[in-house]
């Protein structure tokens, strides 16, 4: 839909997974590997599969945590941060050029559908549902 729209229009090659995962790790500022495969719901290979293709391709650096050396962090860096803003800003365009053919009433009814959505998907996943895929 309006991600895979998004993406298209970004000249870099993500899936969208990859763009998945680099918004999650933009949106927390830092993040475990492991974390991150549990925010993705996917297995930790594949999450260090995605964060390989995402650092060779320089969205994403790991770090070291300075709490406990062993662990490290994934950040995303600032082309990283970038193309999700880009991105982003993609969505929000393309979201309103939508919006704005719909009948003003019924986008008042979506706006409170939405709110409802929201609501439910706050209750069932927590609020780090919302944060992890933001919608504006």
């Amino acid at each position: 839909g309006i991600s895979v729209l998004s993406l298209s229009e970004s000249d870099d090659h993500l899936s969208l997974v990859q763009l998945r995962a680099l918004v999650v790790v933009t949106d927390a500022g830092t993040l475990t590997s492991s974390k991150l495969a549990g925010r993705l719901g996917v297995s930790p290979s594949t999450a260090t599969r995605v964060c390989d293709h995402l650092i060779a391709a320089g969205l994403l650096h790991r770090t070291t945590n300075p709490s406990d050396r062993r662990a490290v962090l994934l950040e995303a860096s600032r082309s990283g941060i970038a193309l999700v803003n880009r991105i982003m800003e993609h969505r929000r365009h393309n979201f309103a050029r939508i919006l704005k053919a719909v009948d003003p009433d019924d986008r008042q009814r979506i706006g409170e559908a939405l709110g409802l959505l929201t609501a439910r998907i706050s209750e069932l996943y927590g609020e780090h549902a919302l944060i992890e895929w933001p919608i504006s």
